[in-house]
């Protein structure tokens, strides 16, 4: 089996259809699989996949779909599609992620340029075609203090007060980076066979950002190629329960600090950082129901 395509559905029947669509467009008379893991959606998800399987694949695609009795999360969803796939490689996609013309190609050929290289990402646009930040680099201390004092926001360009996400950089070129969005990633099955699978205890937020740390922390590259475009709908499975993500990145990054600064001097600051993340939670969330209300009305 040349690749793997891992797609978990949540409450995605608005995205589905249209991205598995442009899956097995790409795909062209390449022997892949598709591996589909619902997680225990409450719309029609489930019944659409099950019936463009059977009606819209051809020959050469084989499709494995598994319907979970409960939400278990992103992390433990992926990881479960992983293991039960077969290929090469792996293509990791969100439903609301459709990718265009020749981008399947371009990742795979990057991929394979040398034996360094684990993982390739796209270029992320927006449905009106404009670009979508999707990279990032490791948070640190100062990514939390800077964040908390809205420095991220003001200084959305600077080097020094936005480095973690990037600002600095325009997605516009090619480079070597530490962590893309997970929403459309292709990496070799030696990777993960090496490094591992997704840690479950980050079960929405932050399991690629520390899958990506242990991945480069193995000696592996991760590179982004802009010659490969795909379109997302950002946050088009999780946008309908935002108060409750936002909670979840909050821990999901106090764990990330327990698990990769671990150093007795490290401790006391791990501390001070989850208290800013814990004051700033409900503030966060007051905005964000704020902002929804003025977008209602």
């Amino acid at each position: 089996m040349d690749l793997s395509v891992v797609i978990i559905t949540y409450n995605s029947s608005k995205y589905i259809s249209e991205c598995l669509r442009s899956v097995v467009l790409e795909l062209g008379d390449r022997k892949a699989e598709l591996v589909l893991i619902d997680n225990k959606s409450d719309d029609n998800s489930l019944e659409i996949i099950r019936k463009f399987s059977e009606s819209e694949l051809p020959e050469n695609i084989s499709v494995r779909i598994t319907a979970n009795n409960l939400n278990s999360g992103y992390a433990p969803a992926n990881n479960q599609g992983m293991k039960n796939s077969s290929g090469n490689c792996l293509l990791l996609l969100h439903p609301d992620v459709n990718l265009r013309q020749n981008s399947l190609k371009v990742m795979l050929d990057t991929l394979n340029e040398e034996p360094s290289l684990g993982m390739v990402a796209p270029q992320f646009l927006f449905p009106d075609g404009s670009i979508q930040p999707s990279c990032r680099r490791f948070p640190n201390y100062l990514s939390v203090i800077y964040e908390a004092l809205g420095l991220t926001m003001l200084f959305s360009k600077s080097r020094t007060f936005n480095a973690w996400k990037m600002g600095d950089f325009d997605h516009a070129s090619r480079r070597e980076v530490d962590q893309p969005m997970s929403a459309c990633v292709l990496l070799k099955r030696e990777v993960l066979n090496q490094v591992g699978l997704m840690d479950e205890q980050f079960v929405m937020f932050f399991n690629d950002v520390d899958w990506c740390k242990r991945i480069k922390g193995a000696g592996w590259k991760i590179m982004f190629n802009p010659d490969a475009t795909v379109e997302h709908v950002l946050g088009g499975s999780v946008k309908f329960v935002r108060s409750r993500m936002i909670l979840r990145s909050h821990a999901g990054f106090y764990l990330y600090f327990q698990k990769h600064f671990r150093k007795p001097s490290q401790r006391i600051m791990n501390q001070i950082m989850g208290l800013i993340l814990f004051l700033t939670v409900l503030p966060r969330i007051i905005l964000n129901k704020f902002i929804t209300l003025l977008r209602v009305g």
